[in-house]
């Protein structure tokens, strides 16, 4: 069931989560800026698309993240506590949301769709996984 969340104001500093970068994983492939700094990769599917791909990638802030799309669009949302747990910081729409199995949140605005991790990996959960043979 997804979660209907406007866009008001932030009220209350229970609302912030602490967001750092996430480590390479499976669901979220490193990839490379411009200057060779790692970004967060995340699955998206844009304007409708069927089907998910981790053609986005993820800017984190201490209480907001910004989904940028390929072709130069973006999205800015607030994250935070309970049932406001994430929300578009601009424009009109309104997102729903619902929680995965795997722990990520599934993000609707518009006819984008994004499966997000709203509090990253431990630095170390990447390290500590021994690859199948």
């Amino acid at each position: 069931m997804l979660r209907q969340v406007g866009h008001g104001r932030i009220r209350g500093a229970g609302l912030a989560l602490v967001l750092a970068a996430c480590s390479q994983s499976p669901e979220n492939p490193a990839a490379t800026d411009a200057a060779g700094a790692d970004v967060e990769r995340v699955d998206c599917a844009l304007e409708g698309a069927p089907d998910y791909s981790p053609a986005c990638t993820v800017d984190r802030t201490r209480d907001s993240l910004v989904v940028r799309h390929p072709d130069g669009g973006f999205r800015r949302f607030l994250v935070g506590a309970g049932d406001n747990r994430i929300r578009p910081a601009d424009g009109a729409e309104a997102a729903q949301w619902r929680d995965l199995a795997d722990g990520r949140v599934e993000v609707v605005v518009g006819r984008d769709r994004y499966k997000l991790r709203l509090q990253p990996e431990p630095a170390d959960a990447a390290s500590s996984t021994v690859p199948a043979e």
